[in-house]
């Protein structure tokens, strides 16, 4: 017969995988509205905008203790007025993303250099809220994929401890 785990150590473990848990749901509740956003847009109407800023972002992102890898990033501003008020947006798509590929970020800043005049959809009951590219993009994936691993493991450890403590005695 296997000895019981502490009471406080348990604890702990069922908290930190509770967690694991909340985090993970968290992380695919975010991805759904992300993906509801996405795929609502696609019928939002149009209206004429203006790219006022079309950018590089280059941030350093710590791997371990020796490591940093860059990340690069399309920093897209654009203008547009619907009845009269003008209105600032910032997001090219839904589930947008840095990444390491350079060519990702330069592709999305050829699409939208400074002066263009581009078709935005916004959310006609949220007139603030625009989005060049409706529809679903890549970068939604990963709340899923992240969000199913914690979310998953999280739940098949704490069943598994619960289980096994429950076995001990």
């Amino acid at each position: 017969m296997s000895e019981r785990t502490p009471p406080r150590v348990l604890a702990l473990m069922l908290c930190f995988l509770g967690l694991f848990v909340l985090v993970g749901t968290g992380l695919l509740l975010y991805g759904r509205r992300q993906l509801n956003l996405a795929r609502a847009a696609e019928s939002w109407p149009t209206v004429e905008a203006v790219i006022v800023s079309s950018e590089l972002v280059v941030e350093d992102d710590t791997v371990s203790e020796d490591e940093t890898v860059e990340t690069y990033g399309a920093d897209i501003v654009f203008t547009y007025t619907i009845d009269g008020v003008s209105y600032r947006s910032g997001r090219v798509s839904f589930g947008s993303y840095r990444s390491s590929d350079i060519g990702h970020a330069y592709a999305i800043i050829e699409r939208y250099p400074v002066g263009a005049t581009v078709a935005a959809h916004y959310d006609p009951a949220d007139p603030s809220s625009a989005v060049l590219e409706p529809g679903y993009a890549a970068g939604i994936t990963l709340f899923f994929v992240v969000g199913g691993l914690f979310a998953g493991a999280g739940s098949i450890l704490f069943i598994m401890t619960v289980v096994s403590e429950v076995r001990s005695g």
